[in-house]
């Protein structure tokens, strides 16, 4: 079963930093991972993928995860987003 989160990128866009992020949490999982912008996707364990979405300031990301863990991998995302890939304050709105 396929599990999906969107969250909106505030303060800064996709670049390395938070992509180096988002691979330390996916490599703590076994599902399978997709991130999304627009009409692109890309393979979540992946940085040249990523960086390929061109996601800046304000731009929707689509987590798409597919297996047994994927729930979790979500929440872990979702979280890490929120935070701001860590800043203490909350910088994405739904």
């Amino acid at each position: 079963m396929e599990h999906v989160r969107s969250v909106e990128l505030v303060g800064h866009g996709l670049h390395v930093r938070p992509i180096t992020s988002i691979l330390s949490v996916a490599k703590k999982y076994q599902a399978r991972l997709q991130v999304c912008h627009g009409e692109s996707t890309a393979d979540g364990r992946s940085a040249v993928d990523m960086i390929s979405l061109q996601a800046g300031p304000g731009s929707v990301l689509v987590f798409r995860a597919e297996g047994e863990d994927a729930v979790r991998l979500l929440d872990e995302l979702e979280s890490l987003v929120r935070r701001g890939f860590h800043a203490e304050t909350s910088s994405v709105r739904e």
